[in-house]
């Protein structure tokens, strides 16, 4: 398993940092996309940089995921240790915030006030 977002990333780093070749895919998903890419003549041994926003906010999943992708490009092989991911964010959700974010505001102070026994 590996987050959505994470598995888009990853075929991009496998398409070379373009999304073309799932272009068609990636205008299935809602809001606009944009790629850029900066050609530069740099040696080898430079890391690569991928700078990853998150509106909205990430999960400790999907960092961690990252990380595992950073790690393991087994596709990649002469790139494993010299990407870079730059994870820039509205904020870092745990899973219970992440779920709890998906519960309208009415229904919480309901559960509060029965778990204060004010309800019956």
């Amino acid at each position: 398993y590996a987050p959505l977002s994470v598995r888009l990333i990853e075929m991009a780093m496998k398409n070379r940092g373009s999304w073309a070749p799932i272009r068609n895919q990636m205008e299935l998903l809602p809001g606009p996309m944009h790629e850029m890419n900066q050609d530069v003549a740099d040696p080898p041994q430079h890391r690569k940089i991928v700078i990853v926003f998150y509106i909205g906010g990430v999960t400790y999943s999907e960092i961690a995921s990252l990380r595992w992708l950073r790690d393991n490009l087994l596709y990649l092989p002469e790139d494993i240790g010299k990407i870079h991911f730059i994870i820039c964010t509205t904020k870092i959700l745990s899973g219970t915030e992440l779920l709890e974010s998906l519960v309208p505001d009415s229904e919480k102070r309901q559960g509060k006030a029965a778990s204060e026994g004010l309800l019956r």
